[in-house]
């Protein structure tokens, strides 16, 4: 019999043998095999198409199909350039520095920290829930101000959301902040809960480019609570623009993509429910404080790695709807527009 044949023939009995012992391996690897032998000088010509062919079952057995990976591949861009830096855990520090209202007399200083905590679990390829908490205390220490004595806001309560892509490009996102607004000088109440909430849209135009819609309800404005949310990011090589009316504006300049420049914009604020310090005794009473402050920053964000960054920021509280009150009857309070003043930050962003 010629050579050729007896080729042929063994090439043959080596695919039924193949076919028999591992099912999983593709036609395609087997056809390549017996193309080799076939035709391509005998299986001297290649000595590692046997080796090759048999390890091919093992590195599909290995792949990786998590929740986690297939996230990530199918939407770790999309999530990564939406926003700026997104951790799960983030603790701020600040303060305003010798602030004042109006035509008042005397001036505070405001100490703020914060701590906000948002963990995403996945519960598929395409849509994720969210749960954490967050803390919010502020302290006012007042400087020869007869209207207003020192005191201590609290807002404190859970982080509930989801995110949902409805389309490879389209990301439906619902949060939740149920929570207490008050001094938490004694018991809390039904006046002290609140849920702050909010709904966004995010669509991506283009690789750089994401557009958001949506709506949020908070007290950080007095007569409008329910408001839409406009906003877009346009994700630059070295530029990057991220804004969501009526809550923030920044332009952010990228050097290198371990440290960007920072300016913009943001408003911030709360209401929330007091009684009066507990040595007031029988003059404690209950009262409604409002604050927000306008500020303008600049400053610098370092990211150390993937999952820790650093934010300090510094400029001015420009202006402000204010209202405090101590909860004390001897005291009337403060109520007017926040001066302009200078503030300070620290932020730390951890993600996992």
């Amino acid at each position: 019999m010629p050579t050729n044949n007896l080729r042929i023939l063994f090439a043959a009995s080596l695919n039924v043998a193949l076919a028999a012992q591992a099912p999983a391996v593709s036609q395609t690897p087997q056809t390549e095999l017996t193309s080799a032998l076939a035709g391509g000088g005998g299986y001297d010509a290649d000595p590692t198409a046997w080796r090759t062919l048999r390890a091919r079952p093992q590195q599909d057995e290995g792949t990786d199909y998590s929740l986690r990976t297939l996230f990530q591949q199918d939407h770790g861009d999309f999530m990564q350039k939406r926003e700026r830096f997104d951790p799960q855990v983030m603790l701020r520090g600040g303060m305003l520095m010798n602030a004042s209202i109006g035509s008042n007399d005397g001036d505070f200083d405001l100490y703020r920290g914060t701590a906000d905590l948002d963990f995403r679990l996945l519960i598929s390829h395409n849509a994720y829930v969210s749960l954490g908490g967050f803390y919010d205390q502020r302290t006012y220490e007042t400087n020869s101000t007869p209207q207003f004595r020192d005191e201590t806001l609290f807002a404190t309560g859970a982080n509930i959301g989801f995110g949902w892509f409805v389309a490879e490009d389209v990301l439906l996102e619902a949060k939740a902040k149920p929570g207490y607004w008050s001094d938490l000088d004694s018991a809390t109440t039904s006046d002290d809960f609140d849920c702050w909430a909010s709904a966004l849209a995010t669509v991506r135009y283009s690789q750089e480019f994401f557009f958001k819609l949506g709506a949020r309800y908070n007290e950080v404005y007095e007569q409008a609570n329910l408001l839409p949310s406009l906003g877009m990011t346009w994700a630059g090589e070295t530029v990057r623009v991220d804004m969501l009316l009526p809550d923030y504006f920044e332009v952010s300049l990228w050097p290198s993509p371990d440290f960007g420049i920072l300016f913009g914009a943001e408003i911030q604020g709360g209401e929330y429910n007091v009684r009066g310090n507990r040595s007031a005794g029988a003059n404690r009473s209950t009262a409604t404080v409002r604050v927000q402050e306008l500020l303008a920053y600049t400053g610098v964000h370092w990211q150390f790695t993937d999952e820790i960054g650093l934010v300090v920021r510094g400029g001015a509280a420009l202006t402000g709807d204010y209202s405090l009150d101590d909860g004390n009857v001897n005291t009337p309070g403060l109520n007017g527009t926040l001066d302009p003043c200078i503030f300070f930050d620290v932020s730390l962003g951890i993600l996992f």
